[in-house]
């Protein structure tokens, strides 16, 4: 009886080690969480101006539940975990930069920052920024420089915005390659050029306003374009080059002349002193 009843409390005690054990992992992996999270908005809130103060109903001073951050103006949560899943900060006339430490919002799976004044590159390394990204908005914004071709590791991108900015060079080829790409948009303000990437008919993609750009049935042939800008330089190269032929003979024309204009008056004068001498 004795031995039976020390068996039932032995287990007894082993289940609550094991509970307490699994709350412990629990609220470990819990604090961890709501640490990356808040860091993550704070980066944000750190990294850009707010002229407006529209992100000046973040405040993180007594922070300790996740409800707290998931009321931020402009940040969506997974109800079921409670970690940031959407952050939309588009309209409120942000300038800056691309927020560097975005990454520590790692179960993040949209970004917008349409239609502020941000400014300079997109990261080079915008994959491990945002892996799991599906929805990324950065239109109507002033990035600049060329597209990183680490966006066709965003394997989970369905819909790519990086209309009215000032982005240069050529559309990655391997942003074709992305499996679940929709939509992709580069109309207006972009300075790009070359072929663009074949995306196929299951993607709607907008390149308006883009007249460096070639090879979609929308844009015209590559091959034409190739054709006329080798016309263009030959005939540029042609008139340079008639321009300084042309300049190179004047100069000697005059050179030549000048020569014989000195001779001549070299000639006139030593007949006038041989003339003087006789006399």
């Amino acid at each position: 009886m004795a031995l039976a009843i020390t068996r039932t409390t032995t287990m007894v005690l082993l289940r609550l080690l094991i509970l307490c054990l699994w709350l412990a992992v629990f609220t470990v992996s819990y604090d961890s969480d709501l640490d990356h999270d808040v860091h993550c908005l704070k980066s944000i809130k750190n990294s850009i101006q707010d002229p407006h103060n529209r992100l000046l109903q973040w405040d993180f001073d007594g922070i300790t539940y996740k409800g707290d951050i998931c009321s931020f103006w402009g940040v969506d949560c997974w109800s079921s975990v409670g970690k940031v899943m959407r952050i939309d900060l588009s309209n409120m006339g942000l300038t800056g930069k691309f927020p560097a430490d975005i990454d520590s919002c790692k179960s993040l799976t949209s970004l917008s920052l349409s239609n502020n004044h941000l400014t300079g590159p997109i990261p080079d390394d915008i994959s491990k920024k945002l892996p799991f990204v599906t929805i990324l908005d950065l239109s109507n914004n002033s990035f600049s420089g060329e597209i990183p071709s680490d966006l066709a590791n965003c394997s989970y991108l369905n819909y790519l915005y990086l209309n009215d900015n000032h982005f240069v060079g050529q559309i990655p080829p391997e942003l074709s390659l992305l499996p679940r790409l929709a939509i992709f948009s580069v109309i207006s303000g972009n300075h790009l050029s070359g072929e663009v990437p074949n995306f196929g008919t299951s993607v709607v993609v907008s390149y308006t306003n883009n007249q460096g750009l070639c090879g979609a049935s929308t844009l015209g042939s590559c091959h034409n374009n190739n054709g006329e800008n080798f016309i263009t330089k030959f005939t540029d190269g042609f008139l340079v080059g008639y321009a300084v032929f042309l300049a190179v003979v004047v100069n000697a024309n005059i050179f030549i002349h000048y020569r014989k204009l000195k001779r001549i008056k070299k000639i006139i004068k030593e007949r006038q002193r041989r003339q003087s001498t006789t006399r």
